[in-house]
């Protein structure tokens, strides 16, 4: 089996395989980190009040380039960067497996103007809420296109200013799909049901299984009857709103593929989602507003139950909830109609009968309310602050999130909490700076961790096990983070507040909220992505980690994959060749075949029977058909004798129906049909293996005295004979026979023939049969 890869980012994925004949696609993640080098695209154009700058060299690209607090950006259309094609010709692949709508994102690059002609599989509730994943970006970027359309940058990349000029995969940059792409698209998906199996062209058997990540995730199972490969990409076995995970379907795979772990290994949930909720309450408190930036599916259903019980406990029952999407409505809606795919807990709630999810509720009694954008005519009746809005995208480079920072930016008393692991808040929130309200990062990833996924691979005990290169150690700066000793940090300020430069100092300085000391860190870029928030206070930041009080630092073990399983670890554009091969395949027997076998019982409890019929091979399927029989005149029987000839023109027919082995009807008599040699029924069935030494002397009592053998290393295999009087060679292996021979000089085809049926004879005489 052979394995290649055309991501870089194991949390978005694009895997293939090939085994079989087969080529099979592991998800089609979309990576949208190329998004934070684009300017924010706003409702109003105040922020393209900005600088333009110039690139180095002769290079007349000012239009493309903006400056925003010392750094580049690019004002032109955002683009995106799917899974490269030049790798790899979509065209050859036969079937997309998708485990999540997270990863489906890509799938309009793979399957439009292609040529692919495949399957697409995945689940009822990942086609949905993917649809809407999509619709939702590409309704943003409709609502304020750029006038300025990828251009010149690309090509004088290595001229542009940092970070712009360290971007890699430039040319592999392509701009969002459209609607009609996308309905065409997943108008080719086939739905499946969790443990339901798929037939891949008679080639491989896939299942797909829940890994309890999200609504309708799976993990997928490829079975050819003898060889089992097991997908397991985004999986969680913390208890949330999806189905469990089931890990007995998993076990026992000659090759487990492994991705899609937490993007957050030293934060848990529970802590995150527990300080998520303290914080937006203190905030409402203090008369603030809070802006959460969000995807429209996910996570978001556990916080808006979190905290509006939260609220409610802290006599904050009375403020709004708010839900901004273009696609707000469907997903709170499929939610609640996807009770199968849901947890036992929730599932059991329609039996009451009550909606699964509390945001049912919320909405019915006012607390939560849905809109498809600013501009929606309830928005203006309904709103009203302090609030908390949930909001796309969490990028913050289009959406309505940008245009509430923009509002309410300028107020310390408003927060903005990101809890999307996959955002790089810092990197977010820099086009806007100076910002006055608070930042806090709350990354909260219910996926599994590298000490959860080391158990659950110990537990499934896999031959082999894939995953990518860069779980094979701590992530950069965290072996650091819990071995150096603890060094003082100098924090300043920067105007406006909001973030804070370390430096090493001297002397110690507590950096804490509520006596919470950071410590122990040399990098400081990984500091302030561990950073909850940055709060200026008499002059000072304080920065608050993640994790709570009283928890213990994970060792830089419990950070990476390291199991004794034979491991193979791969990188973005890897081929590697997988330790699983095709050793048998299955073959159905015919119905008329099977019913005329009469086993024979050779020893007590086991039975025999020799069978023998002609293989068919349709839709890469193997059936075993009965041999052709004789065919003949019932009222005459079987008998060889010719019939007379009536006249000429009758002889002639009837020889040229012979020839073409047909059944002669204008004539009486019988009419023996022809049975090709590669159909007839052999003789004797030959078993075990060749008696070499027995071989040489049943050669010399047939008249090849001249017969050497010579035995391979040790006295074994391979065993050679050679006949040099007749010029044949022979090599005997341990499950196979060769014979090499040539007509020699002065020798008539007919001797020839006479001597090889000699040589036959001997073999046959010296090997088991029956």
């Amino acid at each position: 089996m052979r394995f290649h890869c055309l991501s870089d980012d194991p949390n978005r994925p694009c895997n293939i395989i090939q085994f079989k004949n087969s080529v099979i696609m592991l998800d089609c993640g979309l990576n949208l980190t190329p998004l934070q080098h684009y300017l924010p695209i706003p409702l109003v154009s105040s922020i393209y009040n900005l600088p333009s700058i110039s690139a180095s060299g002769d290079v007349n690209i000012e239009t493309e380039l903006r400056e925003s607090n010392g750094r580049a950006y690019l004002d032109a259309e955002p683009e995106v960067l799917p899974p490269t094609q030049e790798f790899f010709n979509f065209r050859d692949v036969d079937v997309i497996l998708i485990s999540n709508y997270n990863y489906m994102l890509a799938l309009p690059y793979i399957t439009e103007n292609t040529g692919f002609k495949g399957k697409i599989l995945c689940t009822e509730p990942t086609l949905l809420l993917g649809r809407i994943f999509m619709e939702e970006l590409i309704e943003y970027l409709d609502r304020a296109p750029r006038l300025n359309k990828p251009g010149k940058w690309k090509q004088f990349k290595q001229y542009l200013p940092p970070p712009l000029s360290d971007l890699r995969n430039v040319d592999d940059l392509k701009p969002l799909y459209t609607l009609a792409a996308v309905n065409s698209c997943l108008a080719k998906v086939e739905v499946v049901g969790h443990n339901e199996r798929m037939d891949c062209f008679g080639l491989i058997q896939v299942t797909s299984v829940s890994s309890g990540y999200c609504i309708g995730s799976c993990n997928w199972i490829l079975s050819t009857g003898f060889e089992k490969i097991v997908y397991v990409s985004a999986s969680s076995t913390l208890t949330t709103h999806p189905r469990a995970i089931d890990q007995q379907s998993i076990k026992n795979a000659d090759c487990m593929i492994l991705t899609g772990l937490t993007q957050a290994p030293t934060q848990m949930p529970d802590p995150m989602i527990g300080d998520f909720c303290r914080l937006v309450c203190d905030t409402l408190k203090s008369n603030g507003n809070v802006l959460i930036p969000c995807f429209p599916s996910g996570i978001i259903y556990d916080l808006f139950e979190c905290l509006a019980g939260q609220m409610e406990m802290n006599g904050l029952s009375t403020l709004p909830l708010y839900f901004f999407s273009p696609v707000a409505d469907s997903s709170l809606a499929y939610s609640n109609i996807m009770a199968e795919w849901l947890s036992t807990a929730k599932h059991n709630r329609v039996y009451l009968p009550e909606e699964p999810f509390v945001h049912g509720n919320l909405i019915r009694n006012g607390r939560l309310k849905s809109f498809k954008n600013l501009q929606d005519e309830g928005v203006n009746a309904e709103y009203r602050q302090p609030c908390v809005v949930f909001c796309g995208h969490p990028s913050l480079r289009f959406g309505d999130a940008v245009h509430f920072i923009e509002l309410w930016g300028n107020n310390p008393n408003n927060l903005i909490i990101f809890t999307e692991p996959s955002v790089d808040y810092l990197e977010a929130l820099a086009p806007f700076q100076p910002l006055e309200m608070k930042a806090i990062s709350k990354p909260i990833d219910t996926s599994l961790n590298f000490i959860q996924a080391k158990k659950l691979i110990t537990d499934s005990r896999p031959r082999c096990l894939v995953i990518p290169e860069s779980y094979s150690h701590p992530p950069p700066g965290m072996d650091k983070f819990y071995t150096d000793k603890i060094v003082g940090l100098t924090i300043r300020p920067i105007l406006g507040g909001g973030f804070g430069f370390l430096q090493k100092s001297t002397s110690y300085i507590n950096i804490d909220r509520d006596k919470f000391s950071f410590g122990n860190s040399r990098s400081l870029k990984y500091l302030l992505k561990m950073s909850a928030f940055c709060l200026k206070y008499n002059n000072l930041i304080k920065l608050s980690t993640g994790l709570s009080g009283g928890h213990a630092y994970p060792t830089a073990s419990d950070l990476c994959i390291d199991v004794n399983i034979p491991t193979f670890k791969y990188n973005k554009f890897d081929i590697m060749k997988l330790p699983v091969e095709r050793s048998y395949e299955n073959i159905g027997i015919d119905q008329v075949l099977a019913e005329s076998l009469v086993p024979a019982e050779i020893r007590p409890g086991v039975a025999l029977a020799t069978i023998t019929g002609k293989l068919v091979v349709r839709d890469n399927k193997y059936t075993l058909l009965p041999i052709s029989v004789v065919k003949a005149d019932p009222d005459k029987g079987t008998t060889s004798k010719k019939t007379p000839q009536k006249s000429g023109k009758s002889a002639a027919k009837r020889k040229t129906s012979e020839e073409e082995g047909e059944m002669d009807t204008s004539v009486s008599g019988p009419v023996i049909q022809s049975i090709p040699l590669t159909e007839q029924r052999p003789n004797h069935y030959l078993y075990g293996k060749l008696n070499t030494a027995e071989f040489v002397q049943k050669l010399a009592t047939m008249g090849f005295q001249d017969a050497k053998a010579e035995s391979g290393g040790n006295g074994g295999f391979p065993v050679t004979i050679h006949l040099p009087a007749q010029d044949i060679l022979m090599q005997v292996e341990e499950n196979s026979t060769h014979i090499l021979y040539d007509q020699p000089e002065n020798c008539s085809p007919e001797e020839t023939e006479k001597l090889r049926e000699k040589v036959k004879q001997a073999f046959l005489a010296c090997i088991n049969k029956f």
